[in-house]
């Protein structure tokens, strides 16, 4: 009695399923991977905002505790006569100048610029007027809007009139 060798391995129609099964994986996951640098971004500007709108509120809160009830100008908010800020006629920050100004206001993006660096740590992402930083300031119809520039659909939104900070880091 002789007995055939047995064959061992998988046939043509066992790598195909294979192949297809692995390749159905692969488009269901693939993009969950691609997208990873879109949620680092959102979740960059999500820190940033925050840190942005706690700025604003601990700036407000030393306006406040100051006592003061209109315009304010050159306030040392931090206490290191670096960063004086400009509050407006409604307590929140408007600029950060040093000339005297009696009513100050935000109304241009050096406005804005120069509250994110008087109000933001140095080694904060950077923000210009221009394309040339992290952040680009814009100003329209009395709100700032600070551009991710590596992801211009992510922004933060600041309003000089009503102090709020909104963050926006959906695509």
């Amino acid at each position: 009695m002789t007995s055939s060798p047995s064959n061992s391995g998988f046939t043509l129609i066992e790598l195909v399923i294979v192949i297809v099964i692995l390749g159905v994986l692969a488009v269901t996951a693939a993009p969950r991977f691609i997208d990873l640098q879109d949620d680092a971004q959102a979740a960059s500007v999500q820190g940033v905002g925050a840190a942005f709108a706690s700025a604003i509120n601990l700036a407000r809160l030393k306006w406040r505790a100051g006592g003061h009830t209109g315009p304010v100008d050159n306030l040392d908010v931090f206490g290191n006569g670096q960063n004086v800020i400009d509050f407006n006629q409604y307590g929140w920050p408007a600029q950060s100048y040093t000339p005297y100004e009696a009513s100050p206001v935000t109304d241009n993006a050096w406005d804005c610029t120069s509250l994110w660096n008087a109000l933001l740590a140095s080694g904060s992402p950077t923000v210009a007027e221009d394309t040339s930083a992290d952040y680009q300031a814009t100003y329209a119809d009395g709100t700032c809007t600070f551009i991710l520039e590596a992801q211009p659909a992510f922004s933060v939104y600041y309003s000089s009139l009503t102090g709020e900070v909104t963050i926006d880091d959906t695509l």
